[in-house]
């Protein structure tokens, strides 16, 4: 998605410098990102919630805590004091996967 933006970015404003536009429009496209993780209340998907949270990226957390506990989620909001989103579904779910995306219209990485 960046070279898209910044290629568009770079020929409409008729710049000299392309490498700077391109770095300019990855920074505007960057804004905010929104990502999925799944298995995110376990122990790995929990630090790299806080983590991304911390990095000012939006945080959608999927995961059906067979092996986890939600508690662990609200440490993490706690510890970075950042909301996030949760959705309680099992990867093998379809329909539930298809949920989550059609309620979360804007994740950019997964």
């Amino acid at each position: 998605p960046f070279g898209s933006v910044a290629l568009q970015a770079g020929l409409s404003n008729g710049a000299k410098n392309p490498a700077a536009d391109l770095m300019e429009a990855a920074k505007v496209a960057d804004t905010r990102k929104k990502v999925l993780i799944t298995g995110g209340a376990g122990y790995i998907g929990s630090h790299l919630a806080a983590d991304l949270l911390q990095r000012d990226f939006d945080v959608v957390i999927l995961d059906n805590f067979c092996n986890s506990s939600p508690k662990s989620i609200e440490r993490v909001q706690e510890l970075t004091g950042r909301k996030l989103s949760v959705h309680e579904a099992d990867t093998r779910d379809a329909d539930a996967l298809r949920r989550v995306f059609d309620s979360e219209v804007t994740i950019s990485s997964v």
